[in-house]
């Protein structure tokens, strides 16, 4: 028979309602205590989230790769990676706490000043591109005047902006109209010059077809106006209150970038292994793992590693056109503590 039950027997009168209710609230106590103890290891795991800028692809390699072999399993992390896309934007629901993690590229977390900061800087170029058909005879930047022009207003007209500007053209010489995100005004002659990343839309004209010969192809890279891709972010606040979370979460996913960029073939089955939808292509994501390796430039920095001059440029171009209204204090926007220096 339970111990409390024995005890409130013997105890009599308003006295005994008195001590059974103690002894019920010290048992509610005890019973807390011991479930704690009780956890399983999965259960003592955090569980955080982190959401990705756009749709799965081997862009994220390194994310995904550090689930599927368990690296944040052994960080005491139960990690969740949710797509991006269209209306999911991962700056308003990790402001909200919605999540604690996001990826985004450097020129949009700049934008935002330092209510957020870059733990890692993943992709040390955003491989950004101009496409122009070779019959079009656009051989150089200046001929652009007069053209019809798309590129995505999510930050990358700023790039174009810079980079006619630098050859002297202004906004106002070209026309310069939203694209969607296929390539279709690019084949249907709908404009005469196209942006593209190098490591997705390039490659599907190249599928459909296209040679690099029949291209005139001019990359940011070139012009000294390449910005970075993507970094791996949260809210300043989050930073400040989980700094051990944060460490934990970064080196796992550097370390599943590591292991990624070793074993491509490996890494494009997980990707495809956690494609829902099955959209992904296996020979044009291990081609993106291939390219991405470049942009990477795991030979030339640590992976992750954010760079104060990136953060530096993007500032002062964002500043000229009126993007942000002050020059940032750039040491709040990111941080390279969970980062190794040694190469």
């Amino acid at each position: 028979m339970n111990i409390f039950i024995c005890l409130s027997r013997i105890i009599s009168g308003g006295f005994r309602k008195k001590v059974c209710c103690f002894l019920i609230i010290f048992g509610l106590i005890l019973s807390c205590g011991c479930s704690k103890t009780d956890l399983t290891e999965e259960e003592k795991k955090e569980n955080i989230t982190i959401r990705l800028q756009w749709k799965i692809q081997c862009q994220f390699s390194g994310l995904y790769t550090a689930l599927e072999k368990g690296f944040y399993d052994d960080s005491g992390l139960c990690v969740t990676i949710e797509e991006g896309g269209y209306g999911k934007n991962n700056i308003a629901s990790i402001r909200n706490g919605l999540e604690e993690f996001g990826t985004k590229w450097m020129a949009d977390l700049v934008k935002e000043g330092d209510e957020f900061i870059s733990l890692a800087n993943i992709i040390k170029s955003n491989g950004i591109a101009l496409v122009a058909k070779k019959d079009k005879g656009i051989d150089d930047v200046s001929d652009f005047a007069g053209r019809k022009l798309s590129t995505w207003f999510i930050g990358s007209e700023y790039q174009l902006y810079a980079l006619l500007r630098a050859h002297g053209i202004s906004e106002q010489d070209a026309e310069i109209i939203n694209q969607k995100w296929d390539m279709s005004q690019f084949y249907e002659d709908e404009v005469d010059v196209v942006t593209a990343m190098v490591y997705n839309e390039l490659l599907q004209v190249y599928r459909k077809g296209y040679r690099p010969q029949d291209l005139d192809i001019f990359y940011y890279s070139d012009y000294g106006l390449d910005f970075p891709g993507h970094c791996i972010f949260t809210s300043r606040a989050y930073y400040d209150n989980n700094r051990d979370t944060c460490r934990k979460f970064i080196l796992a996913t550097i370390k599943g970038w590591e292991y990624s960029l070793a074993h491509p073939e490996e890494a494009v089955r997980i990707i495809l292994k956690y494609d829902k939808k099955n959209e992904l292509d296996y020979e044009m994501q291990l081609e993106q793992m291939r390219i991405l390796s470049l942009l990477v430039m795991k030979d030339r920095y640590p992976i992750g590693l954010n760079l104060k001059d990136d953060f530096e440029k993007i500032s002062e171009i964002y500043l000229k056109y009126g993007v942000i209204d002050r020059y940032p204090d750039i040491e709040k926007l990111y941080t390279n503590e969970f980062i190794s220096r040694q190469e």
